[in-house]
């Protein structure tokens, strides 16, 4: 689905811009931010296993390192931040790969164009299908900062050649004030979200949940960081780079035991399989359709009234003094009782 969104810069856009890059203030230090998450494979590729590491530093600076093993050998992979594909990862014959992402982007890394904070992040497959996922932990530190953009004085072009970009801090709004910063509100530094004199058009992927997935809006970095977006970089919406490869087979509402509990994902019917869940059919996991457990002790107790086999949950004594049949621990719904 292609979607073009014509955008204007304001005055008032330009005048921010303009009046930051002049500002002579120093950012204040800020605090390294480490997270390392195991990935968790899925029954598509239940013998693969990896790890995503995250290090977000001080002027929106930050790296995305995405490890796979024991993947599909030789194959390209997506790897899918908040439903939008930000990158690849590919494996070499023992079925290894890693997937290297910086903010700026370097000469051998992609361009990291969101903060995984807080998102899922996915790797899929060229079938559509997700083979390891993790939910990555959200930004707990300091809670009531904001986005400070603090000019860096009339240093001309950057290393990279272009225009020197006004820095972002996270920071609280008293501080922001003392060092001469634009507070722009709540929200993560990663990428930069302050205002530049770049016009230069991006791809931004905005994230939505329904069924069609993110839409792609031509519109320049800060426009993007002001829709909180994903960052492309310079490509087209035509095709969409914003659409994740869909699922080759229609995924199913999938209740998955774990531990004391039974959570639903959205898997495919061989996937849930797999993993040892019960299929519900087609539907969502929102809002979650699994049966909560039955009681510590409980069992499928199955009898005949009327001549329809009925399921019941309770202990082992309950059913043989109901003259039923113990099928064991597990739950009724859906009934596993034959008539």
């Amino acid at each position: 689905m292609r979607y073009h969104r014509h955008w204007r810069t304001s005055s008032a856009i330009a005048f921010l811009a303009a009046g930051l890059l002049t500002l002579g203030a120093t950012a204040p230090a800020s605090a390294t931010t480490l997270v390392t998450k195991p990935l968790t494979a899925t029954g598509k590729a239940p013998g693969a296993h990896g790890q995503a590491s995250l290090v977000v530093k001080s002027h929106s600076r930050g790296k995305l390192k995405v490890v796979g093993r024991h993947l599909a050998p030789k194959a390209t992979f997506q790897v899918i931040v908040h439903t939008v594909p930000i990158g690849s990862l590919t494996t070499n014959a023992a079925g290894n790969g890693v997937a290297k992402f910086s903010a700026p982007a370097g000469a051998r890394t992609q361009a990291l164009g969101v903060d995984p904070q807080g998102q899922l992040l996915e790797v899929r497959d060229d079938q559509g299908d997700d083979v390891l996922e993790t939910e990555m932990p959200p930004d707990t530190g300091d809670a009531g900062d904001i986005q400070c953009c603090l000019g860096q004085g009339d240093q001309g072009q950057n290393d990279g050649g272009s225009q020197a970009q006004v820095e972002c801090e996270e920071t609280t709004p008293d501080e922001c004030t003392a060092e001469g910063g634009v507070n722009m509100g709540a929200g993560s530094c990663l990428p930069n979200p302050c205002p530049s004199t770049s016009t230069d058009q991006i791809a931004c992927c905005v994230p939505d949940d329904d069924q069609n997935g993110a839409e792609c809006e031509s519109a320049t970095a800060d426009e993007c960081a002001a829709e909180q977006g994903v960052n492309l970089g310079a490509v087209a919406c035509d095709p969409n780079p914003c659409a994740p490869t869909p699922p080759s087979a229609q995924e199913i509402a999938c209740c998955v035991p774990d531990e004391d509990e039974v959570e639903c994902e959205e898997q495919t019917a061989d996937e849930c399989t797999a993993l040892g869940g019960t299929n519900l059919g087609a539907g969502t996991c929102d809002p979650n359709p699994c049966p909560a457990p039955p009681a510590a002790g409980d069992i499928q107790c199955c009898r005949v009234d009327d001549g329809v086999s009925e399921c019941d949950e309770e202990t082992a004594d309950e059913c043989t003094a109901d003259g039923g049949t113990n099928l064991g621990a597990g739950t009724c719904d859906p009934n596993p009782c034959t008539s």
